[in-house]
Parts: C-alpha cells; structure tokens; sequence
C-alpha cells in the first residue's frame, strides 16, 4: 500500500502512470495531475473512467486527505495543511511542478496550493467549489458532523446527504438510490466522526476572499446550475474574480458532477489540461 510518512501523518496515494509518458518523463506539457477529492470523500471517489482517461497522457495522483480513506494523522485538519501535505506528495513522488483538479473542498486545497506554491502550480480546475462559506453551509456542515457522531453513517444519514448532492432526476430512480446507499455503506474506510467533523471545521474557515486576486494560474472553474451546496451564482461568481479563470456553468447538473456527468466534465478538463491532447473518454 503506497504511504508517505509524514511527521504527523500517513498519507495514502495512488499513482496512475501514463503508458505514454510516466514520472519520470513528464514535461511542461503534459505535467502530472493530481486528483483531489471533498469532503469525507477520498481517493476512491473519483471514477476509473475519469482516471484512466485523464491518464492517457500523463501520470496521475489520486490521495486521501486527512480525515479520510486510509490515511492516518495526528493533530486538527486545515486547508493549508492539506494542501501542503499535497505538495509532500509531489515532491516525494518528483514530480515537479504538477496540474490541480479539485472537486468541493478539493477545490480548496487547489487554490490554496496555488497560493502558498506559486511556482509548483501550473493549471487549475476547481469543480463545484467555492471561495468562501455561507452562515448557512457552515451550520448546515456542523449538523451533519452532529448527526454523523450520534446515529453513524446509517441509511437515513446518508439518504439526507445525498438530497442536496444528488440530481432530482436521479431520485426517479430508487434501485439506483438504494445501490448507492448500499454502496458507501459498505465501504471499509468511511470518515470516522472526529475526522468528519474536522474536515467540516477546515472547510468552515476557508475564506480566500482577501487573496482570490493575487492567483495568477490558469483556472477551470466547473459549477453545476443545480448544485444546492455551492450554487453558481454566489461561489462560480465568486471564484470568477481569479485573474485568469474561465467559468462553465452546467444545466442540470448538480454538486455531485464528477460521478453523475464525468463526460461533460472530462469535455472541458482535457482541452484545458492539454490543448493539444484529444483524448478519448475510456471504455
């Protein structure tokens, strides 16, 4: 199992290298990737589809964050933390500077990373994501880690969360509802409360409202125009005052973009990622 041991942390990754170009013979076009999941969410969240073709190209990272998966750590949890623990990684893995795709509090640690390794970061996509929390997102967060501690991940709780991440067209159809649930219950390596809440509490301080201006990478800022945690018209705004960002708003789609649409969203990541790459979705 690939660990890298921290002074507080032992953080578990994947590495997906390309069978056109590996680590060891990436270039400025085609810099590693590394994928960066949400909250609770961890390295297994992200589709094999949308591994396996965003790897075609180059090498991809996948990891779990603190208070996630199967990574172990000591300590509370912050956004800069995390993104610092990202960059450990890059340079364990020598990867140089590296290309950030992040998807909610993923997106987060992208941004963060973008600031504090300015030199490291060559591209961005932030997906359904934000520049800053609302009142009520930080309360609503706070309830879940609450109900998470006292009843578990039960059907019920999960069956809550899924309405704000989910599409409504989705709840049309209940066997698909009752796999998923089946699914992330049985699932080995769920947050526990302590680190659920913890990553709550680090997404509940993020504000990078006074420094959003100083990111001067390229950004992909992919929002989805049903997405109830962070709807475009506060936070794909908000994040439009990066420098260099270019915004995609989605139509029926919601929080969840990355697993109910990977197509439309590897569509818009690989002409960004590689202008010069037309990968094909894999099968």
């Amino acid at each position: 199992m690939p660990v890298l041991n921290l002074p507080d942390a032992d953080l578990y990754y994947e590495l997906h290298e390309s069978p056109v170009v590996g680590v060891s013979d990436v270039s400025a076009n085609r810099p590693a990737l590394m994928l960066i999941a949400g909250l609770a969410s961890d390295s297994q969240s992200w589709l094999p589809t949308v591994v396996q073709t965003l790897s075609q190209d180059r090498a991809v990272v996948v990891l779990d964050n603190r208070g996630s998966g199967r990574t172990e750590y000591q300590g509370e949890i912050s956004i800069p933390q995390m993104a610092s623990d990202c960059m450990a990684l890059a340079d364990h893995l020598n990867l140089g500077s590296v290309d950030l795709l992040g998807h909610s509090m993923g997106g987060m640690i992208a941004l963060t990373a973008a600031r504090d390794f300015s030199d490291r970061i060559n591209r961005l996509v932030l997906c359904n994501s934000s520049a800053k929390q609302s009142a009520r997102n930080r309360q609503l967060f706070d309830d879940w880690a609450s109900a998470y501690a006292i009843e578990g991940p039960t059907e019920a709780w999960y069956c809550n969360l899924f309405y704000w991440l989910l599409t409504p067209e989705f709840f049309e159809h209940p066997h698909a509802i009752n796999e998923l649930v089946a699914m992330v219950r049985a699932y080995p390596h769920a947050s526990s409360p302590q680190a659920y809440r913890a990553q709550g509490n680090a997404i509940a301080g993020f504000d990078a409202s006074d420094w959003l201006g100083e990111i001067h990478t390229p950004t992909l800022v992919l929002a989805a125009k049903g997405d109830l945690i962070f709807p475009p018209n506060d936070n794909a705004a908000g994040l439009s005052a990066l420098a260099n960002a270019e915004v995609n708003v989605f139509e029926g789609q919601s929080h969840s973009m990355p697993m109910l649409a990977p197509a439309l969203v590897l569509e818009s990541v690989i002409p960004f990622l590689s202008p010069s790459v037309t990968a094909k979705p894999a099968q």
